[in-house]
């Protein structure tokens, strides 16, 4: 799983966000996806939650693999006190451990042809193999 900071998929509230991407096997789709991914952390991420702890960016590639993108929010932020005019509450929570990242790759099935790492140069290779340019978001990360 590729771990980055910042705003690669400009949020509208401009505000930075602990990123971990990494590539699905593409059995399922986004809904499922996302409802795995709380299931399995406890994280409010989808829009049916009155705070959110972040959200989740998801691509369908031409392999059929999905990119996963899950953005975990830095601050708090939202709700009558926002100055930005958020309508919900933005909630920072804790950094993912590496066994809720492991636990989320395995219920949502992570790719065996396309793996993140900390390695840039073979990411970037893995995302434009699946067809991302360079100032799409997950080129456009630090790590990427």
């Amino acid at each position: 799983m590729l771990i980055s900071n910042g705003n690669p998929y400009c949020e509208a509230h401009d505000s930075g966000t602990r990123v971990y991407e990494f590539i699905a096997d593409g059995t399922k789709d986004s809904h499922l996806i996302t409802r795995a991914i709380e299931e399995t952390t406890g994280l409010h991420l989808g829009s049916d939650h009155a705070d959110r702890h972040g959200y989740i960016n998801t691509s369908l590639r031409p392999d059929g693999s999905r990119f996963v993108a899950i953005m975990l929010y830095n601050e708090n932020c939202g709700g009558a006190g926002c100055g930005a005019g958020h309508p919900f509450p933005f909630v920072r929570t804790d950094d993912l451990t590496i066994a809720q990242q492991d636990a989320i790759k395995a219920a949502v099935g992570e790719s065996n042809r396309h793996r993140l790492n900390n390695n840039e140069a073979a990411n970037r290779a893995s995302l434009r193999i699946l067809g991302f340019k360079d100032h799409d978001g997950p080129l456009s990360g630090t790590n990427a």
